[in-house]
């Protein structure tokens, strides 16, 4: 992101959230770098989402939220009840492979959404007070989807201007924090956490099994779970867990230390 046009203030700021983020020791420390400097630019609120699954990543119970201050917590618990992680096409985008920023009333403007999709931002701007939302897509692979929405409370002449002059600023910082968050093993471990928190008893144990490397035709003695369930239990951990086999699993239990969270 080229920002040799920033002001001094703002190459200040920028050089601060640099040398901060380098010196945060986990996600939370990072994140809470992040909603200063946004609010810094002019933001009132941010949250960053991470949704860690593989070929069907709405079907999770939620998806992972860190938010600041000014974003509201009572709207990121309307979303989850409502199920609006299915409707959100900010999500969709990305699943897309479209990772081009969106504001959110400009989709709106321009009648892209359908009806679905417009309740997910008519709930926030009218029940929970954000005038004007902006999101920044940030990743799509096999693992992950994530990225970052902020919210402002004000007008769209105003919040033009603020996007004139920070937009390139805001894409920056955002872009630095995300890969410090997957540059490091132990950060990418927390995120994983929401999706190990929804599998079932079952699920853990032939997940662990699995890690071990001894062939599923020795489950049964070791745990007493049939070869041909734990086989179907295995294709539900490959879904969820976005992996094609069995060499892929473990190399993803291994690099986040899974086994340690389950």
């Amino acid at each position: 992101m080229d920002n040799t046009g920033a002001s001094p203030h703002l190459r200040l700021l920028l050089a601060d959230f640099v040398l901060g983020l380098e010196a945060a020791c986990d996600v939370q420390g990072c994140f809470d770098l992040l909603a200063r400097t946004s609010e810094a630019l002019g933001f009132s609120g941010l949250v960053y989402t991470s949704i860690a699954t593989g070929v069907a990543p709405l079907e999770a119970r939620g998806p992972l939220f860190f938010r600041s201050e000014g974003f509201s917590e009572a709207f990121l618990t309307h979303y989850q009840e409502a199920d609006f992680a299915s409707q959100d096409f900010t999500i969709k985008r990305i699943m897309d492979d479209d990772l081009q920023t969106v504001n959110w009333w400009q989709e709106a403007a321009a009648g892209r959404l359908v009806s679905d999709e417009q309740e997910v931002i008519d709930v926030a701007r009218y029940d929970y007070g954000m005038a004007q939302g902006l999101s920044v897509p940030l990743l799509k692979n096999d693992h992950h989807l994530a990225g970052c929405s902020v919210v402002s409370e004000d007008n769209s002449e105003a919040f033009g201007r603020l996007l004139d002059e920070r937009l390139a600023m805001l894409k920056t910082i955002l872009r630095l924090f995300h890969d410090r968050m997957y540059a490091n093993p132990e950060f990418q471990t927390q995120l994983y956490l929401p999706l190990l928190q929804q599998l079932n008893d079952t699920e853990r144990t032939v997940l662990r099994f699995l890690a071990s490397g001894l062939p599923l035709k020795s489950i049964e003695a070791a745990a007493g779970i049939s070869p041909s369930y734990a086989g179907n239990v295995r294709t539900v951990l490959f879904r969820k867990l976005g992996v094609k086999n069995v060499s892929e699993l473990a190399y993803i239990v291994g690099l986040h230390r899974i086994l340690e969270l389950l």
